[in-house]
């Protein structure tokens, strides 16, 4: 409205000759108001975005922090795995023996040892509760910790190094641990094995654990899915060495034994 009594203002100061005086206010006119209407529109979809935006990142916000509890609660369920479950698992298999032969020298052999796994249970269970480490695992030379989780299991476990030990991330020992741990509880349980074997390795900027038994063997690809019967010991093995950018492996057949087999990044550079 402005524009156009403008113009016409103009036009008639014009003695109504000057067409120009008409349109230019005009022209003019609407061009602001085009510009005014596409500053709106504008302004109006920045909106949109934002808001767009803000709903993302709570979507976001909210898909991590589930993803965050899953991942705790695997981890949860893996350390429970790796120490309460398998001690426990160990601990009834020895006591069983010694009920069998009880009350022979093996019985009571086989009751000290039960007695002894499940103090470590306990142990590691105060430990994960309080998101302390292992007793006594954390702190010792890496091979001095395998041998002794692998100990709890398999007394008689012989312990092989090869290449320059040194230190390794806390995060790559933490998990050899648990795998070892978990290795070793599979083998007293299943393998009936004479003989077995941990094998730490020492190379450019990886650390490797071998784990072998010569024990009756399976077939790794008849393994069934966890259940409440057992199964998960495997699956959380390779879910610990996957997470930390490693390496997991079963070697295995009906009657040749079991290998064990983990590498894992140590962040050096070969």
């Amino acid at each position: 409205p402005t524009a156009a009594a403008t113009a016409v203002g103009l036009f008639r100061l014009s003695g109504g000759s000057d067409v120009a005086m008409l349109l230019g206010p005009l022209a003019v006119g609407v061009i602001l108001t085009l510009i005014y209407d596409r500053i709106e529109d504008d302004a109006a979809e920045q909106r949109r975005l934002h808001a767009a935006v803000s709903l993302a990142q709570e979507h976001l916000a909210a898909t991590e922090r589930k993803a965050g509890s899953i991942q705790e609660r695997e981890r949860v369920s893996r350390e429970i795995h790796d120490t309460v479950t398998q001690g426990l698992a160990s601990s009834i298999l020895l006591l069983e023996a010694a009920n069998r032969s009880w009350p022979g020298p093996a019985a009571r052999e086989d009751v000290r040892s039960a007695t002894a796994l499940l103090r470590q249970n306990l142990a590691d269970t105060r430990s994960l509760v309080h998101e302390l480490a292992s007793p006594g695992l954390e702190t010792a030379p890496l091979p001095d910790a395998l041998l002794k989780a692998a100990s709890q299991y398999l007394p008689g476990v012989r312990l092989l190094v090869t290449g320059e030990p040194r230190p390794v991330p806390a995060p790559a020992r933490h998990a050899l641990l648990r795998v070892v741990q978990s290795a070793a509880a599979n083998v007293a349980l299943h393998a009936s094995a004479a003989n077995s074997t941990v094998t730490l390795g020492f190379l450019p900027g990886a650390v490797t654990l071998d784990v072998y038994d010569d024990g009756a063997g399976f077939d790794p690809s008849a393994l069934g899915p966890p259940s409440d019967a057992g199964g998960y010991g495997l699956r959380a093995m390779r879910q610990r060495v996957e997470q930390l950018g490693g390496t997991f492996s079963v070697e295995s057949s009906p009657g040749e034994g079991t290998v064990v087999a983990a590498e894992l990044p140590t962040g050096e550079k070969p």
